[in-house]
């Protein structure tokens, strides 16, 4: 029986998808390009919609939803990841990024898109900056108001937001710029939070018997021969359990094949991060022949 335990955190382990996500971002990817920025753009199309009323009801919006006040830290005696709900002191702090852009056209509202889209410093998970607002306008003296043709971009590091949330998110915002006064919390509402924190007393059980019995009578020390089209002697050293292999092509395949990845190098706008992708999706598909060419070995 998985230990009883209280829910409403306030601090609590990081849930698995966090995890993985804190990791990729620190470990796989460029450090200079953001992976997992979701930006969301909004044009008003009539009406007006007034910038410290949307300021404030944003404010209410974050109250609520304590994932987007949440930071991020190392555990120095578990060496896990944790999060914790920041709980605001100051009602006057700003608990998120917010900004106002004049644009004059439309190649400045894409400048705009992009760097947000792939700047990795408008958030900081260590200190809970995980949502980030953009007011764009194309008026110099606006009356503090968004008008017809102005922008509205909202943008969420993935750790603490995701699309399936996004009807919520839209719905408690327009509450709280209608009303202006604090969304309210019924005393059993759970939190994303509450959920990591109850998937660490989730069973495995099942899960390691099933990887048990799968890798049962898997030889852990046996080499593979890759099943390349064009086979090369390849000089294997072994590296534990592992090994790194190293093979050559003929000339007319590199330069094939060079030719298609620059093609699409220059297509993709040589964001590091899609390359970086590219070279995982190659290391999958090779894991896969590697694992279906030693079943039919086996078989």
């Amino acid at each position: 029986m998985p230990p009883s335990y209280t829910y409403f955190y306030s601090t609590a382990r990081a849930s698995l998808t966090q995890t993985r996500i804190w990791f990729d971002e620190c470990s796989h990817f460029d450090s200079k390009v953001a992976i997992n920025n979701i930006v969301l753009l909004y044009q008003i199309e009539k009406g007006s919609l007034s910038i410290d009323r949307l300021r404030r009801a944003l404010r209410f919006v974050t109250l609520k939803h304590g994932s987007l006040r949440t930071l991020f830290f190392i555990d120095p005696t578990t060496n896990c990841l944790m999060q914790r709900i920041i709980q605001p002191e100051d009602p006057e702090k700003e608990l998120f990024a917010f900004v106002e852009t004049k644009i004059e056209n439309d190649f400045d509202l894409k400048a705009i898109i992009k760097n947000d889209k792939y700047n990795r410093t408008l958030f900081d998970l260590s200190s809970g900056r995980n949502f980030h607002v953009n007011i764009i306008t194309q008026r110099q003296d606006n009356c503090g108001l968004l008008q017809k043709g102005d922008f509205l971009l909202f943008n969420f590091h993935q750790i603490a937001f995701d699309i399936p949330s996004l009807d919520l998110f839209h719905q408690d915002l327009r509450k709280a710029y209608d009303y202006q006064v604090e969304l309210s919390c019924t005393d059993n509402q759970l939190l994303y939070i509450d959920y990591a924190a109850a998937e660490q007393f989730r069973p495995m059980k099942l899960a390691e018997v099933f990887w048990h019995e799968l890798m049962f009578d898997f030889d852990w020390h046996s080499g593979f021969t890759l099943p390349i089209d064009h086979r090369r002697d390849s000089n294997e050293k072994p590296i534990g359990l592992a090994y790194r292999v190293e093979f050559t092509f003929d000339d007319d395949i590199v330069i094939s094949q060079s030719n298609r990845f620059m093609r699409w190098y220059e297509c993709s706008q040589a964001i590091p991060s899609r390359t970086e992708r590219l070279d995982w999706d190659i290391y999958q598909s090779v894991c896969t022949r590697v694992v279906q060419h030693s079943k039919s070995i086996r078989m």
